[in-house]
């Protein structure tokens, strides 16, 4: 091993699912509480009140900052990092950031409305009058770098930092990024991931007129008496099965990792979770559904992160997937990683995290990469996110042999993602 290997340790994670590192292996182990409907995938009750240090950064951000906020903060926890252990200046944060929803200006909006004139011309005295009932900090709560400037704040970071509003592979673009930062010896430690709220009803509109968003019905169990907490037997995501519901399931969340070398991490006794080895970024599309179908691009990103990464498909033991439901994605990922696998006799396993998380779009990608030394110490992925159908040549046991793991995000914009870590051995 080598001092200057970059190493993630911590995981801050929020989702509908669970909140912490543990509690999303549990649930991965045991599926936790099984979803009936969209809006068990939605955090519109979560309180960032009880999981926020400073609750002072709350006063000026939306739901969805609070949700990112809450999962640095756990971060901090987990990962055990103390402030000041680097220097501020030597400290990044990258954050795949959720675009502004629309309550986010509702008071504004509505009052601009109001004071609209016949002719088009707004009337100032009037809009000032009306706009009174909004919140003194409305224009701020819709900034789209609040948990990248907040999150700072608390981990007192003034190093390079960067921002990012690209869909589903918006945390791996932060990670990327950050590890190249530290790479070229610009920082010495990066907090990386994204936030999402997915389930805002204007999110999920353009998602619905779009045809992407799956559809609820009365009754989605299937009997075959599985058991009560039985993927099957729940409104969830069913990627690569045929006869599965079209369309995707949004879920909010958010997760972030620490990355850093890990003599530093060593020195600091925090507990690796996994190598950080390559990603990289890629993207074919023209638009929404318009993404070439045989998944060159896609093939070309997984391609371009096991170069990077100095290692060949042969070293995979674990694919973690980014299918999220969209059947034309899911079977462009498909084909792409049976072109890259070749059919092999010993092909990796095939880990299907949405079945449980659903679609988390700009904070997907992260909290896999925590579990994955989980995953290989299990020998075998769990059966809440496994694939509900055998898919050649992949398998379910997971081959030790083979200690790397490529962790997709895919999206039906055309846009891919790929990171590759190494498992932890303890």
């Amino acid at each position: 091993m080598s001092a200057d290997e970059l190493v993630v340790t911590g995981l801050g994670a929020v989702t509908a699912a669970a909140i912490g590192s543990q509690a999303h292996w549990d649930c991965f182990q045991h599926l936790g509480k099984s979803p009936r409907s969209a809006e068990d995938y939605g955090l519109a009750q979560f309180k960032a009140t009880e999981h926020v240090r400073d609750r002072r950064q709350l006063k000026s951000v939306s739901h969805a900052d609070g949700i990112g906020l809450s999962a640095i903060n756990g971060l901090i926890t987990d990962s055990g990092y103390q402030v000041g252990y680097y220097s501020s200046e030597r400290i990044g944060v990258y954050v795949g950031a959720a675009g502004a929803t629309v309550a986010d200006n509702d008071g504004y909006m509505d009052a601009l409305i109001a004071a609209t004139g016949p002719n088009g011309q707004v009337s100032s005295p009037r809009f000032g009058k009306t706009s009174t009932t909004s919140r003194p900090v409305t224009l701020l709560v819709g900034l789209a770098n609040n948990v990248l400037c907040y999150g700072s704040l608390l981990l007192d970071a003034r190093g390079p930092n960067s921002n990012y509003v690209s869909s589903s592979t918006s945390a791996h673009l932060a990670l990327i990024n950050a590890a190249k930062r530290l790479a070229r010896g610009q920082i010495d430690m990066a907090v990386a991931g994204g936030y999402s709220l997915a389930t805002d009803p204007a999110y999920a509109a353009m998602f619905k007129k779009l045809g992407l968003l799956r559809e609820e019905v009365a009754e989605e169990r299937v009997q075959d008496n599985s058991p009560n907490n039985s993927p099957n037997n729940s409104y969830a995501l069913r990627p690569f099965q045929s006869d599965a519901p079209a369309g995707t399931i949004l879920a909010d969340g958010a997760a972030f990792v620490i990355i850093e070398r890990r003599a530093a991490a060593t020195a600091r006794g925090a507990k690796v979770l996994a190598q950080y080895c390559g990603g990289a970024i890629g993207s074919d599309g023209l638009g929404p559904k318009r993404f070439d179908p045989n998944g060159v691009a896609l093939i070309a990103t997984i391609t371009r992160a096991l170069s990077a990464a100095g290692i060949s498909s042969n070293d995979i033991g674990l694919v973690l997937s980014g299918a999220s439901g969209v059947k034309a994605v899911d079977q462009v990922e498909l084909r792409a990683l049976r072109q890259i696998f070749n059919y092999g006799a010993h092909s990796p396993a095939l880990a299907v995290t949405s079945r449980v998380l659903g679609n988390l779009l700009e904070a997907g990608g992260i909290i896999e990469l925590a579990l994955v030394s989980e995953l290989y110490k299990s020998d075998r992925i769990p059966e809440s996110i496994s694939p509900d159908v055998a898919l050649a040549p992949f398998q379910q046991i997971v081959n030790r042999a083979k200690p790397y793991a490529l962790v997709l995000r895919s999206s039906p914009w055309g846009e891919y993602s790929c990171v590759v870590v190494k498992r932890e051995v303890v």
